[in-house]
């Protein structure tokens, strides 16, 4: 094990000294307590930290009874597995109890507490995540994390096969911190354990590996985790009958950096070679909310022309949304100043509302019905062909 002393007063170790960080280290005992995982990888790197994990060899039933001494609100959110969670205006913090796995049920498993930090280091799942900060600055490293990190190498602690096993959601968890983490090429440890494994995919819910592939996908560079992905077979095992585009996908990528906005649904669609029946399909496996499926299916029933005008621009969002049209547009490429153009036409166009009810056409004797709705069809495809100029008058008058 390594251990060096840091300076927390830093920027991106201010976390460890706000009130309520400081409020919780008291309740606890100085002694008592190592932020790890995230907020610590985070900070090493200058990032921005959200949440807060905290390791203790107290028991749960001790740690929530020192919270209460101290009037702190516990909420026993993994209670039956060492975790409390505590919530101070918007920052939440998860405290666990050091532990070991006694039997793993896939991704769950029988606990057996204890007072070993590199025990509960052990049972973690990368070098990275395994760094831990006691509140008076003194950094410890049991498996090589920190250069690691420097490295932008993602490495299982001990046998990778023998972690995957464990819970097979790290097969996805690899390739999701390579993304976000990763320098130059995967593990091969890592690949080749996975590649042995990825039957163990069929275990995990469609909700989990939703959930893993979008933040992958969403990282500012998802493509070398992808290919590994795809080299192993888990891209060819979670979508069967695929085929993926990877050079696509890293245009629509290298676009969104040099408009700064990112889609990780956009970036599916990018890579998945789709249909708008595949996509249906794609969308009920990953059970995308409703909201998500319709995007993404329209986004692939059409493709806009390469030299697309205003006018043109104009009449595709309103048939199918600005939404829509954004997403097509980057999907179809081209020079960023030309996008950039049309997004900006797009934000600003107001759409129009088309001028002919079917009150207006009862006026005119037509009753509701088949033939109501086809007309008003005809009429709004001229008002649209018009660049929305005809009027109300106009149109209708051509009504027979």
């Amino acid at each position: 094990m390594k251990s060096r002393k840091i300076k927390l007063d830093t920027p991106q170790f201010g976390w460890v000294g706000e009130k309520e960080t400081r409020t919780l280290v008291k309740a606890l005992g100085q002694g008592n307590c190592r932020f790890v995982g995230g907020a610590v990888r985070d900070s090493l790197l200058s990032k921005t930290v959200q949440d807060i994990d905290v390791a203790t060899p107290l028991t749960p039933e001790k740690v929530m009874a020192a919270l209460k001494i101290a009037g702190i609100k516990v909420i026993p959110t993994g209670f039956k597995h060492g975790t409390v969670s505590v919530v101070f205006k918007g920052r939440t913090f998860e405290i666990t109890t050091l532990r070991h796995d006694v039997k793993t049920f896939g991704r769950h498993a029988k606990v057996a507490f204890h007072d070993d930090w590199e025990a509960d280091a052990a049972r973690r799942d990368f070098t990275i995540n395994a760094l831990y900060l006691s509140p008076d600055g003194t950094l410890y490293d049991y498996f090589g994390g920190e250069k690691d990190l420097k490295d932008g190498l993602v490495r299982f602690i001990g046998q990778a096969e023998k972690r995957i096993k464990e819970d097979s959601l790290r097969i996805l968890r690899f390739f999701r911190f390579h993304a976000w983490y990763g320098k130059e090429d995967l593990n091969p440890g890592g690949l080749q354990a996975i590649a042995g494994t990825i039957k163990l995919l069929n275990k995990l819910s469609a909700d989990r590996v939703r959930n893993e592939f979008l933040k992958t996908l969403r990282a500012p560079n998802p493509l070398p985790g992808l290919r590994g992905m795809k080299e192993t077979g888990v891209l060819g095992h979670l979508f069967k009958g695929g085929k993926f585009n990877l050079e696509k996908l890293g245009k629509v990528v290298q676009l969104e950096a040099g408009l700064d906005m990112t889609s990780a649904l956009r970036r599916l669609a990018a890579l998945i070679t789709l249909d708008e029946k595949e996509a249906k399909n794609i969308g009920v496996r990953l059970k995308l909310s409703n909201r998500a499926q319709t995007r993404l299916v329209a986004m692939l029933a059409g493709v806009l022309p390469e030299n697309i005008s205003k006018k043109d621009a104009a009449r595709e969002i309103y048939l199918n949304g600005k939404e829509v049209f954004m997403d097509r547009l980057i999907l179809r490429g081209g020079e960023v100043s030309e996008i950039k153009s049309l997004l900006k036409f797009a934000e600003d166009f107001q759409i129009p509302n088309f001028p002919v009810g079917g009150a207006d056409l009862e006026r005119q004797g037509i009753k509701p019905g088949v033939k109501m709705g086809t007309i008003l069809k005809e009429l709004e495809t001229r008002w649209v062909a018009s660049d929305f100029v005809l009027s109300k008058e106009q149109l209708l008058k051509k009504v027979s």
